[in-house]
C-alpha cells in the first residue's frame, strides 16, 4: 500500500475510534495502529496536528510510565494536549514533569475545601505551594521596555538601509504585570480553582509572553473539569445551600479554557490543560 494510502487508512481508522469513545482517542492507541502499519514518525506527528483541527481529542500518553502510579492520573485527571505539549514535557523537560506529575498524584481535596469561601485563594491552590516551592519552583513577575530603532534608506539603494539609525523610541513598560504563579526551567505552570473565566484570558496572554521573549517552551494550567460539578450539586455549604451557586458557570473550569485554546489564544506556546476529576475529593460518593 502507497504511504499516502497507509495514512488516509489510518487516519480513518483513528476517526471510527475516536467517534465510538465521544470523539477522543489516546495517543497510545494511535501509536499502536501506527506502529502496525509501519508509518514514519514524521506522519504520525502530522496526523496529531490534523486530528487537532478536526476537534478530536486527543488523550494523554504516557510513554514513560514504570509502574501503575502515573496511570492512576488517568482517572483522577483529564488531559487536553495543545502545540504537542505532553510531548515537550516528556522529552526536554522530564524533570519538571515529573515533579508537576508529583504534585498531581498527591493532591486530595475534603468536602471541607469546597465548602470554605475564598475563590482562588482557598487551600487548595496552597497544596500545590506546598510541594512546588521547596522543589525550587518560583512565582515570577515580568517586565520590559521596547526600544524601538529606526534606519534610513541609503541613497539611491532601494531596500538597503545604513547601520546606524536615525532616531529610537522607547515605549516604557510595553511587556508588564505579566506573572505566572510557579516557574521552573522553561516550564510554566499555573492553577485557577475558582476565580472570574476572564481570568484564563490573563493566564494564556502571560504564558504567551513569556514564550515569545524565550523564557519557557511549555505551560501548564490546572483547572476544574465538568464532572466536578456533579459533587457540587450534591454537597451544601454550611448553611445548607448547594455548592454550585459557588462554582458557577461563569468561573475557572476546563470548559471555559478549551475553548480559548482552540481560538489559538495562547498564541505559539505549546499549552497541557489538566482537569481535576472527582476521584480527587475525599469521601466522595462513599
Amino acid at each position: 500500500m502507497h504511504e499516502e494510502e497507509q495514512f488516509f487508512t489510518l487516519l480513518e481508522q483513528v476517526r471510527r475510534e475516536a467517534k465510538e469513545k465521544n470523539n477522543s482517542i489516546t495517543k497510545e492507541r494511535i501509536r499502536d495502529i501506527y506502529k502496525e502499519m509501519g508509518l514514519k514518525e514524521e506522519q504520525l506527528s502530522f496526523l496529531y496536528d490534523f486530528l487537532e483541527k478536526e476537534h478530536i481529542k486527543l488523550g494523554a500518553f504516557f510513554p514513560s510510565l514504570e509502574n501503575d502510579k502515573r496511570e492512576s492520573l488517568l482517572e483522577k485527571f483529564e488531559f487536553q494536549n495543545y502545540g504537542h505539549a505532553l510531548e515537550i514535557l516528556q522529552d526536554a523537560f522530564p524533570k519538571e514533569w515529573k515533579e508537576v506529575q508529583d504534585s498531581l498524584e498527591k493532591l486530595t481535596i475534603s468536602i471541607e475545601d469546597l465548602q470554605t469561601a475564598g475563590g482562588n485563594e482557598t487551600a487548595i491552590p496552597k497544596k500545590f505551594d506546598d510541594i512546588l516551592y521547596p522543589l525550587g519552583w518560583k512565582e515570577i513577575r515580568i517586565t520590559g521596555d521596547l526600544l524601538v530603532k529606526m534606519y534610513p534608506r541609503r541613497a539611491n539603494q532601494r531596500g538597503r538601509f545604513s547601520d546606524e539609525p536615525f532616531d529610537e523610541k522607547t515605549i516604557t513598560g510595553y511587556i508588564d504585570g505579566h506573572n505566572i504563579d510557579f516557574i521552573k526551567g522553561k516550564v510554566a505552570f499555573d492553577l485557577e480553582w475558582n476565580s472570574k473565566d476572564q481570568t484564563f484570558d490573563r493566564d494564556l496572554l502571560a504564558m504567551r509572553t513569556y514564550f515569545d521573549c524565550g523564557l519557557i517552551e511549555v505551560g501548564i494550567i490546572v483547572t476544574r473539569s465538568k464532572e466536578l460539578n456533579d459533587v457540587f450539586r450534591e454537597v451544601a455549604d454550611k448553611r445548607g445551600k448547594s455548592l454550585i451557586s459557588k462554582y458557577g458557570a461563569s468561573t475557572t473550569w476546563m470548559g471555559k479554557l478549551e475553548y480559548r485554546l482552540k481560538s489559538r489564544r495562547n498564541g505559539g506556546c505549546p499549552i497541557l490543560a489538566i482537569g481535576i476529576k472527582k476521584p480527587c475529593v475525599e469521601g466522595y460518593g462513599l
